[in-house]
């Protein structure tokens, strides 16, 4: 009953030869063993779905990191002594403090017609030894299953027995006994490729890659061992021989990964035509970098960089541990060659470093060499990641490469050293400018003095106003701009009030009360209200000027009060106010109508919508438009007849800001033509009613 599963159960890299020939199950003597609970062994028990109890035998293997890994097979009821309906792999998460796993189902090992794999949820037992939870699939409900201890012993030993065989098997292929250690020969000798890719789902990325990865197990470091001599001095005779060994190994595989793994890749290699040239050249790269290790230890900054950045990538198509092995060779060369070009920058700028300019570079300096420091450190995972590394490497030139090559204590020395000169020069130019504060001058100027005083002393020390120094020159100013404040503040507001613009009166504020602690100090409260209150005013009075520029009335102005209008009737003045002041109002709708459509408040208004959209369009998308009048000329009036006013015949031409919506209303209103209106006086002037 256990055989379908000792020899289709997949274990994790350190087994794949094992497992290659039959001998998987959940446990490796060679391993230390996971601490308890263990949930690893063979389970038998029942599960429910679709309103059906079937058998089920779960065997688990030792959770590895937190990760574990399954078989689910399913018989009929009755027991696991038959064959399996079917059984299918499951990988996913053991967390031994709670005993709580997840499964999910993975590729077939057997497929079943009409069922499908699922996925399990539940909790280990350590004490009765029982698994139980939830099956998670479409009408499946719960699962009870409990070791079998004599399966698990029985399976125990006998993976004991096949690992001890594997790992006293011979490597090399001449001293193999028979057709099984030929085969163990071969697996270890493919076993190098896991080492190196553990990572790599070969079933899921394209033959050629597996390929040219696994070129390198025919390099003379691997091949040599196992085989005697390189493969480019093998006859074809001889390659056909061993191909044919491998081919008939790959066929007692039952792990569907391992074979496809030795017929696509393996197998074909043998016989692929290129195998030898790819072989020569691997070779011929490998003594290239044996020179090269030999050279970087004593190789100059610019050499390493230079074999970073131009040859390393070079040497990608090798094992990635030769790979890491120059990553770390260079790295190491350039942070030797580094620490003497990077103490020469620090000495030459704490030599040069005066005034703020100094200060400044000093300051760059220390940001630099924190950015180079906090940039994460490199830890090779066995994959090739050329592709974020490059980018660092590209983005660094020059003084960046060299900080980012340093080694911690390299850059810990440059920062000490650039510290202890910064903290000097701000006690100097923190000095000097205390004692400036006594030429500040007097009154409003020396509101205005002291503020561009302070503005340059939290910019030029921004990172470093917790020095002594820098303090105790802001403790001595806020003295003074007390007393400044005191006695400047009725000429600061003198100022204030003779300001013709808000913009004035902003700018006064700005450079003359540019200290946050102005805004607490009695007479600066007291300037800042009067100044928000004069500036206020002063933009409603731009504003309303404004409007009235706008207006169309102003079109009006050039024609004369007086004409030759009988006793009470409107005069030509009279009636083109009235008509342009209709004129102000659509264009005050207008202008109101705009605002909206650019504030979005057509979303939820329809018929706003359709309004902005025949605006806008109209317009080519600025949305505005105004209308002026152009020509204005009064033909006659007369009484009206059973109402109050005059009826006045007028000629009339107008203007609009878009050509489009000109064209529209000549259409429909004309322009230029002859027009009639009723016009009656009022308290404010003659306006314009309906007929």
């Amino acid at each position: 009953m256990m055989t379908f599963h000792r020899t289709s159960f997949i274990v994790r890299t350190q087994r794949a030869a094992v497992v290659s020939f039959g001998l998987a199950a959940f446990s490796n003597p060679l391993q230390a063993q996971t601490a308890a609970p263990d949930p690893a062994g063979v389970y038998v028990g029942s599960y429910i779905c679709n309103q059906q109890q079937m058998s089920l035998q779960l065997t688990l293997e030792p959770p590895t990191g937190g990760d574990l890994s399954a078989v689910f097979a399913f018989y009929l009821p009755g027991g696991t002594a038959s064959p399996p309906l079917g059984a299918f792999q499951m990988k996913g998460t053991f967390d031994p403090a709670s005993g709580a796993f997840r499964l999910r189902p993975g590729s077939w090992i057997k497929a079943a017609p009409g069922y499908r794999p699922v996925a399990l949820s539940g909790s280990y037992d350590a004490r009765t030894g029982r698994l139980t939870g939830r099956i998670q699939g479409y009408g499946c409900t719960t699962f009870d299953v409990r070791r079998d201890e004599t399966a698990t012993a029985r399976v125990r030993g006998e993976v004991a027995e096949r690992a001890e065989r594997y790992v006293n098997a011979p490597t090399a292929l001449a001293q193999a006994r028979g057709f099984e250690e030929q085969c163990l020969v071969f697996a270890k000798w493919a076993a190098g490729f896991t080492r190196e890719y553990p990572e790599l789902d070969t079933m899921h990325t394209r033959a050629d890659q597996v390929s040219d990865r696994a070129v390198n197990l025919f390099g003379d470091d691997s091949f040599v061992p196992v085989f005697g001599q390189p493969f480019d001095s093998l006859s074809d005779q001889e390659r056909t021989a061993l191909r044919t060994t491998l081919i008939r190994c790959s066929q007692t595989l039952t792990d569907r990964v391992q074979r496809t793994f030795y017929s696509v890749t393996l197998i074909s290699t043998f016989l692929r035509g290129e195998t030898a040239a790819k072989v020569a050249y691997r070779r011929t790269l490998r003594r290239q970098l044996a020179d090269l290790l030999r050279e970087l230890p004593s190789a100059t900054f610019e050499r390493a960089s230079n074999v970073r950045d131009s040859e390393l990538k070079t040497y990608d198509v090798l094992w990635p541990s030769e790979y890491r092995r120059l990553e770390e060779a260079v790295d190491t060369a350039m942070a030797t060659a580094a620490a003497p070009g990077l103490d020469a920058w620090v000495d030459e700028l704490v030599a040069k470093a005066a005034g703020y300019e100094g200060l400044a570079g000093l300051t760059q300096a220390l940001s630099r060499i924190a950015f180079s420091g906090s940039a994460p450190a490199h830890r090779s995972t066995g994959r090739r990641v050329p592709d974020v590394r490059q980018a660092r490497r590209e983005a660094e030139t020059g003084l960046d490469s060299l900080l980012a090559s340093a080694a911690p204590d390299a850059r810990d020395r440059a920062r000490e050293k650039l510290q202890l000169r910064a903290h000097a020069l701000v006690a100097e130019l923190a000095a000097s400018e205390r004692a400036q504060l006594a030429k500040l001058g007097s009154g409003a100027e020396a509101l205005k003095a002291g503020t561009a005083w302070y503005a340059r002393i939290t910019s030029s020390f921004a990172q470093y106003q917790s020095e002594p120094a820098v303090r105790d020159a802001l403790t001595a100013f806020e003295t003074r701009r007390a007393q400044d404040l005191a006695a400047g503040a009725d000429a600061l507001l003198a100022r204030v009030n003779q300001a013709e613009t808000s913009q004035q009166v902003t700018g006064i504020v700005s450079s003359h009360l540019g200290v946050p602690s102005d805004r607490s100090h009695p007479a600066g409260s007291r300037v800042l209200s009067a100044a928000a209150a004069r500036g206020k005013a002063l933009a409603a009075a731009a504003e309303q000027a404004a409007e009235d520029a706008r207006s169309v009335t102003n079109f009006c102005t050039t024609l004369k009060q007086a004409d030759s209008a009988a006793a009470g009737e409107p005069s030509a003045r009279d009636i083109c106010l009235a008509i342009a002041d209709r004129f102000d109002g659509i264009n005050d709708t207008y202008r109101e109508r705009a605002a909206a459509c650019r504030r979005g408040d057509f979303k939820h208004n329809p018929m706003l919508a359709i309004q902005c959209l025949q605006l806008c369009g109209g317009t080519g998308g600025s949305c505005e438009v105004s209308f002026n009048l152009t020509r204005f000329q009064k033909i006659a009036c007369e009484k009206a007849q059973g109402q109050p006013g005059y009826v006045c015949d007028y000629v009339v031409n107008y203007s609009a800001s878009s050509p489009v919506v000109q064209q529209a209303m000549s259409s429909i209103l004309g322009s230029g033509t002859a027009a009639q209106g009723r016009f009656v006086p009022a308290p404010g002037g003659w306006i314009q009613l309906n007929r």
